[in-house]
């Protein structure tokens, strides 16, 4: 993931706004807090806010396993140009 970070970066346009999918997450937490650190634009699901969560990312409060509920609310995020999903959703089929 980082390495496709570096090849966005030296495009000619630097896009500003992400979204991280599982921003609670070892690994969306720290890609949320680089990409801050470089000046992007920073959105992070989780089912809660947690207190641990930058204040310059963006909450967005979602539950992934309700289907309509998740398209509602990304449906107003209309500025978002990058999306990164670093979620683990728990299915029955999992073994």
């Amino acid at each position: 993931m980082y390495r496709l970070y570096k090849q966005l970066k030296h495009q000619d346009k630097m896009p500003s706004t992400a979204l991280v999918v599982g921003v609670t997450g070892v690994v969306g937490l720290n890609l949320a807090k680089r990409l801050v650190k470089e000046g992007w634009i920073v959105y992070g699901t989780s089912r809660k806010r947690p207190d641990y969560l930058p204040t310059e990312v963006n909450h967005v409060a979602v539950d992934l396993t309700d289907r309509e509920g998740t398209a509602k609310t990304l449906a107003q995020l209309s500025s978002i140009t990058h999306v990164f999903f670093t979620s683990w959703v728990n299915k029955v089929t999992i073994v």
